[in-house]
């Protein structure tokens, strides 16, 4: 059969299946671990289906919105046995833009009722039993905005980073002091996430933001850069704050880590999109060390290659990798490590871009014990009834799936309202309308 691996053309799993074979990779016929409990410390989690963070650029005041909760109730209804909420400011200069959630003594209630909403209606799921949730605390960094214009704050600078930002060659760097500062705004927003019910935090260190940026950050000087010590300092240090804070027992601590930058002089990084999980290792074992069981894998900036952590096939620039390439490095790398740490609850990530047969792919890497649980963020907007569906079906349904367009990032990227346009032109379609304006 002659397919364009450049494009998503498979019509059945056989097909698809003598690709991923020479991958190392097979895709199970039948849906059954991905569907089935698991234990997360003391919390039975009813499947292995994760919604992942995406960022909806829709509170207002820190607050969530009508449309915020919209999203996470209808992906607890149907079905998701963990939802991670996204990524949610722990300061006001971190945010990275002026709809982002913001957790403070403001806005914890308004945390509150939302996590108790998700919690009810997952109960009411094929499922019928309550999801774990995780909210994402996160300083933006260098993607710090205020109002459209950029906020940035880096830890190090980088020629290509800073050339697609627009931040001048002398901009200041966050200094030791602020950063010591700012692992109370951890804490403290830590404190309100156990106020507020959730059953884990996570200390967001991926994607180019401000934890992630420290951690390549080799040629700062002071208490956090330069050595592998010093770069990882300010997470370990973190999560040691809040692990040892009464006021948080009980909370659970994730993180959700790039595997490697995949940019110039970036962290696990060599060159030409090539990695080393030397230091990626290493660190995990930190963590692991640090009561850290729970671990979302990602990798790349989406802001500089967004293919490395999102492939999709709807691209007309042929210089760029295949988005099977994409695919199978991510998986190739995820089941590394989960070979290294068998005792770690990992999420995986890379299975949207296989539409109607990514729970068939994500089901054969949990058979093989390449993955703990399966990850989907562009598929959670665009397919909140996921899990329903496998449980009853079996299967995933191909009018429903995500087509990888990527609009939703689009619409994060211009500041819109993110969510599917496809699957819910009702809700998003007019905010398109703006984007093209």
């Amino acid at each position: 059969m002659d397919l364009d691996l450049r494009k998503f053309e498979f019509t059945n799993l056989d097909d698809l299946n003598k690709e991923l074979e020479k991958h190392g990779i097979h895709a199970a016929n039948d849906i059954v671990d991905l569907t089935s409990p698991i234990m997360l410390n003391d919390f039975k989690l009813v499947n292995r289906l994760v919604a992942l963070p995406m960022e909806g650029v829709d509170g207002k005041d820190g607050r969530p919105t009508d449309l915020t909760k919209k999203k996470y109730i209808d992906v607890a209804k149907g079905g998701y046995g963990l939802i991670w909420l996204e990524a949610t400011s722990v300061n006001k200069e971190g945010m990275s833009n002026d709809n982002q959630l913001f957790i403070n003594d403001d806005t914890v209630n308004d945390f509150q009722n939302l996590n108790f909403e998700i919690k009810e209606t997952s109960k009411e799921s094929a499922y019928g039993g309550e999801a774990y949730t995780v909210l994402q605390l996160n300083h933006s960094g260098r993607y710090a905005n205020i109002g459209k214009d950029e906020n940035a704050q880096i830890a190090t600078h980088r020629e290509k980073l800073d050339a697609k930002r627009g931040i001048e060659k002398d901009r200041e760097l966050v200094s030791d002091s602020y950063l010591d500062g700012l692992k109370n705004n951890y804490l403290k927003a830590a404190r309100l996430a156990k106020k507020a019910g959730f059953d884990a935090v996570d200390i967001k260190s991926c994607h180019g933001y401000l934890l992630s940026e420290l951690l390549s950050a080799t040629d700062r000087e002071g208490t956090y850069g330069g050595s592998f010590e010093n770069r990882t300092k300010f997470l370990l240090e973190t999560i040691d704050l809040i692990r040892k804070d009464e006021e948080c027992e009980g909370l659970d601590i994730a993180v959700r880590l790039n595997m490697a930058d995949m940019t110039d002089h970036g962290f696990a990084t060599t060159t030409d999109l090539d990695y080393d999980l030397t230091e990626t290792i290493k660190l995990i074992e930190q963590l692991q060390s640090s009561g850290v069981k729970l671990i979302s894998l990602t990798l790349g900036n989406p802001y500089f290659i967004s293919y490395i952590s999102k492939p999709s096939d709807l691209k007309k620039d042929e210089t760029i990798e295949s988005p099977f390439t994409s695919s199978f490095r991510i998986f190739e790398m995820c089941g590394k490590l989960q070979k290294l740490f068998p005792e770690m609850i990992f999420v995986g990530v890379g299975y949207t871009f296989f539409r109607e047969f990514g729970a068939n792919v994500a089901e054969g890497l949990i058979r093989d014990r390449k993955i703990s649980l399966a990850g989907f963020g562009r598929d959670m907007l665009a397919y909140p009834e996921l899990g329903n569906d496998l449980l009853k079906n079996g299967k995933m349904d191909k009018n429903k799936v995500c087509i990888t367009c990527n609009l939703c990032s689009k619409l994060k990227a211009n500041f819109l309202p993110a969510g599917c346009v496809v699957r819910n032109r009702q809700t998003y379609g007019k905010y398109v309308k703006e984007l093209n304006k």
